[in-house]
């Protein structure tokens, strides 16, 4: 195992050093996120940064804060040639993403009129618009637009090591490498689909680690229960508002397989309920909305109590 691991490291490094063009300011407006990790907001996790920064700085000189983004060769040859033209800029080599310089002037600032895709960074970047009004930047390690699933994953997990993911998260990236294998359209290959779960697995302690493989535990009724988890893995606000791994083993030890299933399920289909009919209701959904329910159903004398997770202990 720790032979395949170093292979794939060296691998990714050479496909790293290959794909990445170097490193840019790149103001705010231009950086954008797939619909799913706006999804993801968290304003606790902002508030976090935000404090940070007010002590620290933001620090965006500091290589490990840079945003990986991805973009085309031919929108970055085109930013490149606008900032030498502009005098901004002198030379159509970036910055390499590897060295720390000591100054924002050290980095050209390019222009993206159409946007560019970042891997990460958005509560960052929420964190420091509050706190650098009259800086509209951030250093951007540019990736050519091309690079494997296997790099964008280790690109976006990589980052996530700096704020501990919550279980929610947790369980559904293992899930996610345990059963992509399985699909037809697989671009990773089950070896290395094991290693990055084993790398999930790694962020829990020992103790969470016990609960979450007793429930995966096969040819055992706790499969069932597993299988209500995943279908609510389809809703991911959801899911990580509420998933507590460390609760596991009291529920599991009720030995309610099926109504405990039944439940998962009742949860998920009242949530689908509450956006039928509302266009992408289901992706639209984030962490804050979640809890303004499970608010609403305590308010209400527990007319929708029972739809959230922090009932699912309790009833046994």
């Amino acid at each position: 195992m720790k032979a395949q691991v170093r292979a794939e490291d060296l691998r990714f490094e050479t496909e790293r050093r290959l794909f990445c063009k170097g490193s840019a300011l790149v103001r705010f407006e231009s950086l954008n996120w797939e619909e799913h990790k706006i999804r993801q907001h968290d304003p606790k996790n902002v508030l976090r940064l935000k404090k940070i920064f007010e002590k620290e700085g933001c620090r965006s000189l500091k290589v490990g804060n840079h945003i990986p983004a991805i973009v085309d060769q031919h929108h970055l040859d085109t930013a490149i040639e606008n900032a030498k033209q502009n005098k901004t800029w002198n030379t159509g080599v970036l910055p390499s993403s590897y060295v720390t310089i000591d100054t924002e002037n050290g980095y050209p600032e390019l222009e993206f009129p159409g946007g560019i895709n970042c891997l990460h960074g958005f509560h960052r970047i929420q964190a420091a618009k509050e706190l650098r009004p009259a800086e509209k930047w951030w250093i951007v390690d540019l990736y050519l637009s091309g690079i494997s699933y296997e790099m964008k994953a280790i690109l976006d997990e990589e980052y996530s090591n700096e704020d501990r993911p919550c279980d929610g998260q947790i369980y559904r990236k293992i899930r996610e490498y345990q059963y992509l294998p399985q699909k037809a359209d697989a671009l990773v290959l089950p070896a290395t689909c094991v290693s990055f779960e084993m790398r999930w697995w790694s962020r829990f302690n020992e103790s969470r680690q016990k609960k979450l493989r007793g429930l995966f535990r096969p040819y055992t009724l706790n499969r069932l229960v597993a299988a209500g988890f995943d279908a609510l893995t389809k809703i991911p606000a959801l899911f990580d508002a509420g998933m507590m791994v460390t609760t596991l083993h009291t529920v599991l030890a009720s030995r309610f397989y099926e109504e405990i299933q039944h439940y998962l399920n009742y949860i998920f289909k009242a949530f689908v309920g509450f956006f039928d009919g509302i266009e992408n209701g289901i992706q639209r959904l984030d962490k804050p909305s979640v809890k303004a329910v499970e608010l609403a159903s305590v308010a209400k004398n527990g007319v929708l109590y029972g739809v959230t997770f922090s009932s699912l202990e309790a009833l046994y």
